[in-house]
């Protein structure tokens, strides 16, 4: 069955939508991506923003003078709050439209590949060592530690992001302790089904009285709020963040952490990776195009629940979020 879709294109500053006609099943979803003949190009991406049904007749554009568009993906690549938001921004930045969800998509869905989970090289730790072998090496124990902690192998990127050297890797390898391979995740799965109850591996600080309050009044909120927490460094204000975030997790809820990108040391990630339990994944420029999808369909399938990353992250679809620090 044909559906008329009004399209507008990733990689072209135009203002207006194209209308193409649309083969499915059912009828395709604003958001979802389509590739596109535009002028001599063959080969365009963009995102559907209104579906309709083609008129029995009288139809201003008959379908023989319509164009046909490829379907991509079955449902919404956005979140329906930032789906909404590229379109608030580009009516009030007065933008083209098809750019502003250029800017928040990223790089390999701009090229129309799959929304899919990407096959990354991992480490996976041998259940056979003997870690007493690795007594000489304290960076090489704990990397051990990390692998055997973990349900599934850990990515070479995660692993990096919380300090681990190369030199640590090929080592730990070397010796036989871990094993190379390649890890795929799929969208099944959230992260609820396991670890809402218990999204902690230990409960951390007792907040002194001031932390107490402000930490209270946060998760007391009802509805939308935004709160300043004032205080000099060294005040503890960091766990303040990781208690509301525990609150919030208990409840089912995502987390979103924005940090400048100075800030994102492995010191500030495996603080995160130390107190909690759940998945949490990273978004940053230094981060691979295939590890940026694969952070994205973490948070868009609940498959993590704590996004630590720079502006750009604010993209991200996060369905559940409970809390933007």
């Amino acid at each position: 069955m044909h559906y008329l879709v009004n399209v507008f294109l990733l990689s072209r500053p135009l203002y207006s939508g194209f209308d193409y006609l649309c083969r499915a099943d059912q009828p395709p979803l604003p958001g979802a991506r389509v590739r596109v003949p535009f002028g001599s190009s063959k080969d365009n991406i963009g995102v559907i923003v209104k579906v309709s049904a083609l008129p029995e007749t009288g139809a201003a554009a008959p379908e023989h003078q319509l164009k046909e568009a490829e379907l991509l993906d079955e449902d919404c690549v956005f979140g329906e709050d930032v789906f909404a938001l590229c379109q608030y921004a580009a009516s009030y930045y007065h933008y083209p439209l098809g750019q502003c969800f250029f800017t928040a998509l990223p790089a390999l869905l701009r090229e129309g590949r799959a929304a899919q989970f990407k096959s990354l090289p991992a480490l996976s730790v041998n259940p056979d060592f003997d870690p007493g072998i690795l007594q000489k090496s304290e960076l090489q124990q704990q990397l051990f530690q990390m692998l055997l902690e973990s349900p599934k192998p850990v990515f070479n990127q995660e692993l990096k992001d919380r300090g681990v050297s190369a030199y640590t890797l090929r080592a730990l390898v070397k010796k036989g302790a871990a094993v190379e391979t390649q890890r795929q995740d799929s969208p099944e799965g959230a992260w609820q089904d396991k670890d809402a109850s218990q999204p902690l591996k230990h409960q951390g600080l007792t907040l002194n009285p001031e932390q107490q309050a402000a930490a209270d009044a946060v998760l007391a909120a009802s509805s939308f709020a935004v709160f300043l927490l004032n205080g000099i460094t060294g005040s503890g204000k960091t766990e303040v963040y990781l208690q509301v975030i525990a609150g919030i997790l208990k409840h089912g809820k995502a987390a979103l952490v924005l940090v400048p990108e100075i800030a994102l040391t492995p010191q500030t990630v495996e603080r995160f990776y130390q107190r909690f339990k759940v998945p949490v994944v990273l978004m940053h420029s230094a981060l691979s195009d295939p590890d940026r999808l694969n952070s994205y369909l973490m948070m868009k399938y609940q498959k993590a629940a704590i996004l630590i990353g720079t502006r750009s992250a604010l993209f991200t679809p996060i369905p559940n979020l409970g809390l933007i620090v």
